[in-house]
């Protein structure tokens, strides 16, 4: 499930990142909806350094250890016992 989630990162970023110099071209503001996927997403390109399996590997964990399966934050301070 959490790679199927990942994957719909994947496609929905590439369509963000594309819409992205299209609107800045045009000088409108940009208002991006900051949740667990997009900052697991950000860290993994930005660690992975283009290279595409390492940003899935980076990304994946980043994934696995801070956000739940609906792509919101995991409750860090519930799981600490």
């Amino acid at each position: 499930m959490k790679k199927l989630i990942l994957a719909m990162v994947f496609v929905f970023a590439t369509g963000t990142i594309m819409n992205a110099s299209v609107i800045n071209s045009t000088r409108e503001e940009i208002i991006f909806f900051e949740d667990c996927t997009s900052d697991a997403w950000e860290y993994g390109t930005q660690e992975g350094e283009g290279n595409p399996t390492l940003e899935y590997e980076y990304t994946n964990q980043y994934f696995e250890l801070h956000c739940s399966e609906d792509g919101s934050y995991k409750n860090e301070s519930s799981e600490v016992e």
